[in-house]
């Protein structure tokens, strides 16, 4: 299946996709190497709040390719950020009932997509719904990402969101 990633890749109409090489995103080098590795089209965010450091890295291979999650924590605050990416089977990102809710239009390098904020009882969660990484498509499947957290306002929130690119492959 990990070849297949590569085919349909490499055989993707070329676009301007905006590449990182993922200094920014405060992510261990040894963690770097690992994703680079897993021969699957990896998103990170560029732009990172001072204090986020990644703690946590999951990455399961299924049946239709690897799905990853990652967090970054802010110990000051116990902020977090929670990326996910997957193959199908996505479910959408809900928040608990009651609270104030809060929507926010965020242009990424991949298309617009409604960022939503809600607070309840003083602790303020974030998340948008599933965005599809170009580049990706295997037949009717196709890789896509999910950016979510808590802690953070809604416009550093945004500048995460807007600020996610592929992470460019070892050269």
């Amino acid at each position: 299946m990990i070849s297949g990633l590569l085919l349909f890749a490499a055989l993707a109409p070329q676009q301007a996709i905006p590449n990182t090489d993922g200094a920014t995103s405060k992510v261990s080098p040894r963690v770097m190497t690992l994703l680079r590795k897993s021969e699957m089209i990896v998103v990170l965010p560029t732009e990172m709040p001072a204090g986020f450091e990644c703690r946590n890295l999951t990455l399961d291979e299924g049946e239709e390719g690897f799905d990853l999650q990652m967090m970054w924590m802010r110990d000051s605050d116990e902020a977090t950020i929670t990326l996910q990416i997957a193959w199908e089977g996505l479910g959408d990102f809900l928040f608990p009932e009651g609270g104030t809710l809060t929507k926010k239009t965020v242009k990424t390098p991949f298309g617009d997509t409604v960022l939503q904020g809600n607070r309840t009882d003083g602790f303020f969660e974030w998340g948008h719904g599933w965005l599809p990484i170009p580049g990706t498509q295997s037949g009717e499947l196709q890789e896509h990402y999910l950016l979510s957290g808590s802690g953070l306002s809604l416009d550093e929130a945004a500048r995460i969101v807007g600020s996610v690119k592929i992470l460019s492959s070892i050269e």
